[in-house]
């Protein structure tokens, strides 16, 4: 906490106002007032005095014993890592426990503290292990609830996995529950402690839908490199990425209009009419083939229970026909397609794009 909020809990906790405060102090009571904001600090010599006037100690007014800065969690972690090797186990722990105790507000202290102990017991043979443990455990609890998000999601990481290796399912599923929604690896988590549970099939579809998305970041981001390589002129890397695309597209099953459009836009940039005309045909020919997604065994998980009904394939035609418009408005709209504006052959895919039947393999 911060001097401001200390004077304003501890006045509050004594039941004195603002105004006796000022009285007490010889100043004004808009000057406590800016105290408690944060607008203003109290003169240094009048410390003692708000001190014993507010029943406390300048330790605690002024937040000696709250926390630590990084460097010094640094400095006192290194401490420990020296005293390891030439005290034991034994006495770090002690030396460990007793600067929590003058830091019990340290949140970050205890998570490093906690986990070098962790990690010391693992290299280490340490006698009376299990008690060990235990108080280990007390402290990832202890922070879990930290105010600091990267304290309490590394302190809830180790507790989901203590309690789902030692088969204490209902508190590993509530601590995942707990976990932010934006958590990265909230998925990865609950699969596994599906598994533990023999939940194989929910364990199957949170790791494909988890692949489906880094597959996705992995196509875009290749993408973006392939684009800034062109931009460069470097065309040597350029080739390369469109090759990968190619290449991890077919492999991971993601659809091939995206490998062929990766092509079209490679060629493009090369003002290679005939390969870019290709592509761009195999890009829209290849559309109604994008079921097959469905089909794979990456995402059979997935898809488990999807059926074709008369719905769903309306539904489908509609999705291929909006795909079929929003590449051809890139292709008309694009500048780097601006070569191809007064192709014939192009005209007349285009035209002939509301009458491309749409098949569901």
């Amino acid at each position: 906490m911060k001097i401001n909020e200390i004077i304003k809990e501890k006045r509050n906790e004594i039941g004195i106002t603002q105004e006796q405060m000022a009285k007490s102090l010889g100043v004004s009571t808009p000057a406590v007032n800016k105290w408690e904001k944060g607008v203003s600090y109290p003169d240094i010599t009048l410390l003692p005095a708000i001190a014993r006037l507010l029943k406390t100690d300048l330790n605690t007014l002024m937040s000696f014993k709250d926390d630590l800065t990084e460097q010094e969690i640094t400095n006192f972690t290194n401490e420990l890592a020296e005293s390891l090797k030439k005290d034991g186990f034994s006495a770090v722990y002690e030396m460990a426990m007793k600067k929590i105790n003058e830091y019990p507000c340290c949140d970050k202290l205890i998570k490093s503290v906690a986990m070098i102990l962790e990690g010391a017991m693992i290299m280490l043979g340490v006698n009376n292990k299990e008690k060990y443990e235990s108080e280990i455990e007390k402290l990832y609890e202890r922070i879990s609830n930290s105010d600091d998000i990267e304290v309490s999601s590394s302190a809830k990481t180790m507790l989901i996995s203590k309690y789902t290796n030692r088969g204490e399912f209902e508190k590993a599923q509530n601590m995942i529950d707990s976990l932010s929604p934006m958590d990265e690896h909230k998925n990865e988590y609950q699969a596994e402690l599906y598994f533990k549970q023999d939940k194989v099939d929910e364990a199957c579809r949170l790791v494909e839908i988890q692949l489906k998305r880094s597959l996705m970041q992995l196509f875009f981001n290749l993408s973006r490199l392939l684009r800034y390589n062109l931009k460069s002129g470097d065309e040597e890397s350029a080739e390369y990425y469109k090759d990968i695309i190619v290449k991890t597209v077919s492999l991971y099953d993601m659809g091939e209009q995206m490998a062929y459009m990766t092509e079209a836009e490679f060629y493009a940039d090369h003002k290679d009419e005939e390969r870019t005309l290709e592509s761009i045909r195999k890009v829209i020919q290849s559309l109604p083939k994008m079921r097959k997604t469905y089909d794979s065994v990456l995402c059979k998980h997935i898809y488990k229970d999807f059926h074709m009904d008369d719905k769903k394939k309306k539904h489908f035609s509609n999705m291929i026909k909006q795909y079929k418009r929003s590449i051809i408005n890139a292709v008309q709209n694009d500048e780097k397609f601006d070569f191809l504006k007064d192709n014939e052959e192009l005209k007349k895919m285009l035209n002939e794009e509301e009458n491309i039947k749409t098949e569901l393999i």
